[in-house]
């Protein structure tokens, strides 16, 4: 028979893991706070920890919206302070998607033409994903002239990437 060995920190790092990856998604959207965000995400300030900050926050945008927010917003922050450009777009463009989600169109239209400004030199890689996402909101709103010139921008950057 096989015996699993574990030390007292890994075991300490998986129960960390476990107990985090169940405790954020339980709170209550109404009375989640920034404090209720475990630290070390609220401290993050490499580039690579503001990167894992946003992805994370992504993927909790349809299960806990509140919680995406909450950490979309400080990696946004965060991005601006330090200048970091494609942390600001990346932000900028899950806080779109998470304020789509509920039903915020104008803000997310915002977000979106916000974080196109900042598509220059290597962020052009953004803007099939950007122009798209913003005609999704615009569809949403019944503003089809708009979503047709969008969806023809993120086409035309799609192709122009692909040359």
């Amino acid at each position: 028979m096989l015996q699993r060995h574990c030390t007292i920190p890994g075991f300490l790092l998986i129960t960390g893991l476990i107990v985090f990856s169940t405790i954020i998604p339980s709170y209550a959207a109404d009375t989640l706070r920034k404090k209720d965000i475990p630290q070390i995400f609220l401290d993050e300030q490499d580039t690579l920890g503001l990167e894992r900050i946003i992805n994370y926050g992504r993927g909790l945008i349809e299960k806990e919206p509140d919680t995406a927010r909450l950490l979309l917003e400080s990696a946004l922050v965060k991005s601006r302070q330090r200048h970091y450009t494609k942390g600001v777009i990346s932000a900028l463009a899950a806080l779109s998607l998470s304020y789509e989600e509920r039903g915020e169109y104008e803000k997310s239209i915002r977000g979106f033409q916000e974080a196109v400004k900042l598509c220059r030199g290597p962020y052009i890689l953004f803007l099939p994903e950007l122009y798209n996402n913003n005609a999704n909101a615009y569809m949403a709103l019944g503003n089809y002239p708009e979503a047709a010139i969008n969806y023809y921008k993120a086409i035309k950057y799609a192709n122009q990437l692909e040359q």
